[in-house]
C-alpha cells in the first residue's frame, strides 16, 4: 500500500472530503489530491510536520502516534521515535554495521519492535 492509498482509505473511513482533510491538516486540498493519487515526485513527498498534521486530522486524538509512524514509513521517512531509539543506541548500531548490514537491519528492527512494545 502506498502513502496516498492509506491516506485515502483513512479519509474515506472518516467520511472526510479532500477539502475537509486539507483544512484540518492545514494544507491545500490539491496537495491531498496529489498525495492520494501518487502524483508527488519521489523524494519531494510530505515532510514529517505535514504527515503529523494529517495523522492528527485523521485520528483526531492525542494518541495519533501509531498512525503517524505508519504514514512516515509509507512515505519512506524515519519517524523521530525510531531515530531517537537508534541514536540512543548508536554505539551498538555502529558495531553491528561494521560486521554486516544484515546484522544492522536486524538490530534496527529489534530496537523498533522493542520501542513499539513500550
Amino acid at each position: 500500500m502506498t502513502l496516498g492509498e492509506r491516506i485515502r482509505e483513512l479519509r474515506e473511513e472518516k467520511r472526510f472530503t479532500q477539502s475537509e482533510l486539507a483544512k484540518e491538516a492545514n494544507v491545500d486540498f490539491t496537495y491531498i489530491s496529489k498525495l492520494e493519487n501518487n502524483k508527488i515526485v519521489k523524494g519531494r513527498g510530505p515532510g514529517s510536520e505535514v504527515i503529523k498534521r494529517i495523522s492528527k486530522a485523521l485520528f483526531n486524538s492525542i494518541s495519533y502516534e501509531p498512525l503517524y509512524e505508519e504514514l512516515m514509513l509509507l512515505a519512506e521517512k524515519i519517524p523521530e521515535t525510531y531515530e531517537k531509539a537508534i541514536l540512543d543506541n548508536k554505539e551498538v548500531f555502529l558495531r553491528s554495521y561494521q560486521k554486516d548490514t544484515r546484522s544492522l537491519f536486524n538490530l534496527i528492527k529489534h530496537t523498533i519492535d522493542r520501542k513499539k512494545g513500550n
